[in-house]
């Protein structure tokens, strides 16, 4: 998934931190970077201009938001999609994953927070009792500031593995060090009936959640330009000959 062209940066009043456009004005954050009933803006990376956005879901049970672009001015990457949901179904030791935001540690002199592109890997069985996904980052963590947390502005980033979103950043492992990171799955965020309600009407149908380890099985077979080898012939694709006998068969499937 190309994920840089809808990371944004997530401004409201002091507080601030990472969201992710999962349509083309919808932006996932965390839940403890906005309020209700405040000013809020993002940011693209596109432009640099702040966008108003208004708060449209607010998670009950998750720490995690959905804001949506509100500004007159906003003009969508062009071929920006839903997102894909993804759900992790394994016990997999680890599982890749990536996210980028904009964390305190990246900030300029102008006092714009730059990208970090986060690499890591999901501990799939950490955290269990608490249902939420432990990450151990891999690219590298920063220094811990005077006063606050090393990660602070990394809040909301959007945790992508292959072509899914699977979670969002939501804050620092307590007692570890500053490369172990909690995220939210969206698992929690799915069964939400205002999140559910709110993504049908966005995108004209309801969330789901795929399976990452089995993307793979689920990707249609596309029939390849030319043939490879004499064996790619007995490939049903290739159709070499027609379909023959079995008439009992045959009626079955057209039947079902």
């Amino acid at each position: 998934m190309r994920i840089a062209h809808r990371v944004v940066d997530v401004l409201h009043g002091s507080r601030f931190g990472s969201g992710f456009l999962v349509t083309d004005r919808l932006v996932l954050t965390a839940k403890h970077v906005v309020r209700p009933g405040e000013d809020a803006y993002v940011r693209t990376l596109s432009n640099g201009r702040q966008l108003r956005v208004e708060l449209v879901w607010w998670g009950s049970d998750v720490d995690a938001a959905l804001l949506r672009i509100i500004d007159s001015t906003w003009v969508p990457p062009e071929g920006l999609t839903p997102v894909r949901w993804g759900r992790l179904i394994t016990m997999k030791y680890s599982v890749p994953c990536e996210a980028i935001g904009f964390p305190w540690s990246q900030e300029q002199p102008d006092g714009r927070r730059d990208t970090e592109h986060l690499r890591g890997e999901i501990n799939l069985g950490t955290g269990l009792l608490d249902g939420r996904y432990q990450i151990s980052v891999s690219s590298g963590a920063p220094d811990t500031p005077a006063a606050g947390l090393a990660w602070a502005g990394m809040s909301g980033a959007a945790v992508v593995s292959g072509e899914h979103v699977v979670g969002l950043i939501a804050d620092e492992t307590p007692r570890f060090a500053r490369d172990r990171l909690t995220a939210e799955p969206v698992t929690r965020l799915l069964p939400d009936e205002g999140f559910r309600e709110l993504w049908s009407e966005e995108t004209g149908m309801p969330p789901v959640a795929e399976s990452v380890e089995l993307a793979d099985l689920g990707t249609p077979y596309r029939r390849p330009s030319r043939k490879s080898s004499p064996a790619s012939l007995l490939r049903a694709e290739a159709e070499v000959v027609r379909f023959r006998g079995r008439s009992g068969e045959l009626e079955t499937l057209l039947g079902w």
